[in-house]
Formats: C-alpha cells, structure tokens, sequence
C-alpha cells in the first residue's frame, strides 16, 4: 500500500463513499470519492490502490476506456504483478472486444496472484463472453472457492454462474447457485 497515512487516509475515505454513492445511486458521492482518490495519489504518486478505483470508476461510470487503460498501466508500472490492477487492464480490454489480449492479461493476475479471486472470476466471465462456456465455468467455480472473505465479491460470482448455467442450458444447477446467492445475501429478490 503507502507509508503516507494522509494518503492512506483520503483512499479509504474514498472507498467509503463509493460504496454509499453506489449502493444509494448518488453521483455526487461517487464524484467526492474520485477527488479523494486523486487527492492520495497526490500524496503519494506511488500509491498503486487509487489508480485502480479511479480506473474502475473512470471505465464503469464514464466508459472512457482508454484513460482506464492509462490508469491500470499506472499502477502496474508500480506493481506488475498487481492481481487487481491485472484485472482492470484484463477487464478494459474485453470491453474494448479484444478478447484474445484480455485473457492473456487475465492468464498474468492468475500466475502471479494464483491465490486471488480477481483473475479466475474476470477470466471465467470473459470465457463466457466467447462462449466457451465449460472453461467459464471452470474459472468462476475456482473464484468461488477463493472469495469466502468477501462477501461483495462471492455474491458476484454467485450471480454470474447462476445466470451462465441458466444460459448454457444448465437449469437446476443455475437454480442451485441462485438459491446459494439468496442464502449469501439474505435477499430473495436476487431469485428473480
């Protein structure tokens, strides 16, 4: 992470109001969570967490590509071997349909990081994206072993092999990740 506590500082804070500005819809709280993730790479330029916030948030809520692009080059210029900002790039670059180069930068989170969810999730997902449904599967099944301290992150892998199965054809085991969601959530609506 950084030695610098006032960075430290500002990136945490940030974290906290993405999460309200995500789950309330509130742009505004999303904006004031960007500037406090610029703020603590002004402290410190090395502080690799904030590229990759920015890089989600430039990409998820602004769909510039390119400039997550720049941001999770940033980071792994720090850290090359960085899983989430391994993953960003990965993720950028399915989006951008370069599917092939995507998977190879996924392929690199999860050599180097074999212990993180992050590569195996995002790769199972882009497995998906081209069809190629039995190593999407693979993938996510192996991300799900490795997310029991993440609640936010299981849920989403739940979500995504519930609705594959379902897709691929696989209707009473996408029933079973889906009532394993409901179980993890606590929320029946994620059944519908």
């Amino acid at each position: 992470p950084t030695k610098n506590l006032a960075a430290l500082n500002k990136y945490l804070q940030g974290v906290e109001l993405d999460k309200i500005g995500d789950s309330e819809k509130n742009k505004v709280l999303n904006l004031q969570a960007e500037i406090l993730f610029k703020k603590a790479n002004l402290l410190d330029s090395t502080y690799i967490e904030p590229y990759i916030a920015l890089g989600w948030r430039t990409f998820l809520i602004n769909n510039n590509l390119d400039s997550g692009i720049y941001l999770a080059n940033r980071a792994l210029h720090f850290d090359p071997k960085n899983a989430d900002a391994l993953g960003l790039k990965g993720w950028i670059l399915n989006a951008k349909g370069l599917y092939n180069e995507s998977k190879d930068v996924l392929k690199q989170a999860i050599k180097y990081n074999p212990k993180k969810a992050v590569g195996y999730h995002l790769l199972g997902i882009s497995y998906a994206f081209t069809n190629d449904y039995a190593l999407s599967i693979e993938y996510l099944l192996k991300a799900l072993k490795l997310e029991k301290d993440s609640k936010e992150d299981e849920i989403n892998t739940l979500t995504a092999l519930s609705i594959y199965l379902y897709l691929y054809g696989y209707y009473e085991d996408g029933l079973k990740f889906a009532e394993m969601l409901i179980e993890c959530n606590n929320d029946s609506l994620w059944y519908y």
